[in-house]
């Protein structure tokens, strides 16, 4: 089964938040749940839901610089981006992940600094300590003259806007695998192909919109010219024409149906 393994690496700025985070795991390793949610509430985060339902395989380590979380996930799974938001506003001072995407076969690495996402020489120039852990924890494991996978921003991206661009990205994969369940649903119905369901959609479409071109171009004629009868018979008759013409102009796109114009004759 294909999954992604995942390194990430916490830096705190006090010693405080770090002892709590590792008390949290380390009651998690040992599957004391209890235990560990009263240092989480403590630490003001929530880890368990994730800890259960997201990650697996979950290997823990840590030393008074930094903590260090190996576990697996689903190809389906994002980063959790969530948690660290919670944990930058609980004294987080830094963080990097890294991602194996098994199915391709590629490796990415981003790197957070004050709740936000920014560029690997960002984070080394204003945290210089972090550059020799990460090299042994992280690089000594990459063969020597890798093409460096770390994630490139024009500028610092924070957490809250990428949590934003996810969530707005599952809301529209939701609603296109709605879209393809209901064609495939109609197409059943019926019995016409889900290619010729798609069509038909796109020449409604089409036909919808001549029909609304035909009651603006009305609107406007009514407002601006004189001869109200004369401009709303011929709305009547755009209401009608444009629509049939939208919806031919795209069956005939779809369908390579459209006649293309004969070539002249030669002269006699």
């Amino acid at each position: 089964m294909s999954q992604n393994a995942n390194t990430l690496m916490l830096f705190f700025k006090e010693q405080g938040p770090h002892e709590l985070c590792v008390l949290s795991l380390v009651n998690l390793m040992r599957g004391d749940q209890e235990k560990s949610r009263g240092y989480q509430q403590r630490l003001g985060v929530d880890l368990g839901g994730i800890w259960e339902e997201v990650w697996f395989n979950q290997q823990f380590s840590a030393q008074p610089e930094y903590i260090r979380l190996d576990f697996d996930t689903s190809v389906r799974a994002n980063l959790p981006l969530a948690l660290l938001e919670s944990l930058f506003e609980q004294g987080l001072r830094a963080a990097v992940i890294e991602v194996f995407h098994s199915q391709v076969g590629e490796t990415q690495r981003h790197h957070f600094l004050d709740g936000k996402l920014v560029n690997r020489s960002d984070l080394y120039h204003r945290e210089p300590f972090i550059e020799p852990i990460v090299s042994v924890q992280l690089d000594a494991r990459h063969e020597d003259g890798e093409e460096d996978t770390s994630v490139c921003v024009t500028r610092p991206v924070p957490l809250r806007q990428l949590i934003e661009e996810e969530r707005e990205h599952e809301e529209n994969a939701k609603v296109l695998v709605e879209g393809i369940a209901e064609i495939a649903k109609v197409a059943r119905q019926t019995g016409v192909g889900p290619g010729g369901v798609i069509k038909t959609g796109l020449v409604l479409w089409q036909m919808a919109k001549g029909l609304l071109h035909a009651v603006i171009l009305t609107v406007l004629a009514l407002v601006f010219f004189k001869g109200f009868w004369m401009w709303l018979g011929l709305g009547v008759l755009l209401a009608v024409i444009l629509p049939l013409l939208y919806g031919w102009v795209e069956y005939s796109d779809l369908t390579g149906k459209r006649e293309e114009p004969e070539a002249a004759d030669g002269a006699d």
